[in-house]
């Protein structure tokens, strides 16, 4: 009879969370590499999704997303399961074609060209293809799946090595590579407006705080603080230096931060950065009127690193300058170097040295090098041309609430979230649930519909992402 009751009170504690956290608006995070496909400037992302994900973000939204699905009789699978599921129907053959994809995405198989991770990715293709039990959209569905795996694996087996050579191109060391996460609180302002009017947006609460990987929250002592727009602002920014730490499970403000009476945030935008180095700078100014040597000075340049399978592109991608520029803001920092790094494979070092060996190759092997292509580009915050730091004002900020806006309405509605849910969910087997995902979304955010979105790519077979 106890455990009754104590499994009851359980329950009932479960359901007043989720009640609470279906009405909440605040404390949503938003990670700087969605920046720009929520904002419309990424053609080739799955929006709906995204936007899905975001509804049921956190532990209490994996919950509200199971119980949701239990009430539509939905059985959900993770992307892997997906794919493992498809490899399964077509044979043995596929799926081990499919584990090696998963190895390379974990580091237990380290690929350091690309042609050998593009023989994976084809091997994948090959073997569904050859089973003749797969349809055409199963083959697609494994395919990027499969694509997306190794391309991920690739480039974070081979980052270090990519920044190390760019430190030696540049002569900085690049420093704090994705070691700590950065935390920048926004808060809601505007009347009500459109889009088109800059209006509502949202400002920095305060500097970002920087979270290490094991959950301790703490202030860069040696960044100056982002400009407040309001004193309250301000003081509540002042505020959080006070908080030490965070519940590594649910990383919820700890007591002292209650005590303290800070406000929680309408959204935090959160990162990793790739990367960080100085440079020496001498003003414009002062190099017109000869400077000298007491003028030069140190200034943070943000690096970022793109592995592309591939070719480089002549100018990055806006959706990789709007993460990019993001950690500009988010580390005070008006310039940025991405860096985009193809691995061609190895080659003879006696036609062409890129790397020099430091000992003779052992007795019987051939003096092979890798050949690693690296391209530089810099991004500045105030370029005269793509004018980042304004149109960060003028429209992804003011795009981030809208969005951020319709994530918290619709995850207060039952019905239209599980209609989300549900049409998401359909959309591998399905190319009108896709229409009509996208339809919803466009209810709750009608500016995308001027967007440069993923839409015409899924409903187009003839269309295929680029590589990256």
């Amino acid at each position: 009879m106890e455990l009754n009751e104590m499994q009851k009170s359980e329950d009932e504690s479960i359901l007043q969370s989720l009640s609470s956290f279906k009405t909440r608006s605040d404390s949503l995070r938003i990670p700087a590499s969605r920046l720009a496909a929520i904002t419309g400037y990424h053609p080739y992302s799955n929006l709906p999704e995204v936007f899905l994900d975001l509804v049921y973000q956190g532990k209490l939204g994996e919950a509200l997303r199971m119980k949701d699905a239990d009430e539509l009789g939905l059985t959900l699978l993770s992307a892997a399961d997906v794919l493992i599921d498809i490899a399964n129907k077509a044979g043995s053959k596929t799926r081990r074609a499919l584990n090696s994809t998963f190895q390379v995405k974990d580091g237990h198989i380290k690929l350091d060209n690309i042609h050998a991770a593009n023989n994976i990715k084809k091997k994948v293709e090959e073997e569904a293809k050859k089973s003749g039990k797969l349809n055409q959209n199963e083959i697609k569905v494994l395919v990027d799946g499969a694509r997306g795996f190794v391309d991920t694996g690739f480039g974070v087996h081979n980052e270090d090595e990519a920044l190390d050579l760019y430190a030696k191109q540049c002569g900085f060391e690049v420093r704090e590579r994705n070691t700590a996460l950065l935390l920048w609180p926004f808060s809601k302002t505007g009347d009500s407006g459109s889009v088109n009017n800059r209006r509502p947006t949202v400002v920095p609460m305060c500097r970002p705080s920087s979270c290490d990987r094991s959950g301790n929250v703490f202030l860069q002592s040696n960044r100056s603080d982002i400009d407040c727009e309001r004193s309250k602002e301000k003081n509540e920014g002042n505020d959080v230096r006070n908080i030490k730490n965070i519940g590594k499970k649910n990383r919820k403000l700890n007591e002292e931060a209650v005590k303290a009476n800070v406000c929680r945030p309408f959204f935090l935008i959160c990162g990793a950065v790739d990367g960080i180095r100085d440079e020496m700078w001498c003003p414009p100014s002062i190099i017109e009127k000869s400077c000298i040597d007491e003028e030069w000075e140190l200034r943070t340049v943000i690096v970022e690193c793109k592995h592309r399978m591939k070719t480089v592109h002549a100018t990055p991608s806006l959706y990789d300058q709007i993460q990019t520029i993001a950690y500009c803001l988010m580390y005070d920092a008006n310039e940025a170097d991405i860096i985009q790094v193809v691995r061609k494979g190895v080659q003879n070092n006696t036609k062409r040295r890129r790397i020099e060996p430091k000992k003779p190759p052992p007795s019987g092997k051939t003096n092979q090098v890798p050949e690693v292509d690296i391209v530089v580009t810099r991004i500045s915050l105030d370029d005269p041309l793509m004018q980042h730091r304004q149109n960060w004002k003028s429209f992804i900020l003011p795009r981030l609430r809208s969005f951020v806006d319709a994530v918290y309405r619709v995850r207060a509605k039952d019905e239209l979230r599980k209609l989300f849910l549900q049409v998401v969910a359909s959309e591998e087997s399905s190319s009108y649930a896709t229409t009509v995902s996208w339809d919803l979304l466009h209810e709750e955010c009608p500016w995308l519909k001027h967007c440069d979105t993923a839409l015409s790519r899924k409903t187009s077979s003839s269309v295929t992402p680029p590589h990256p």
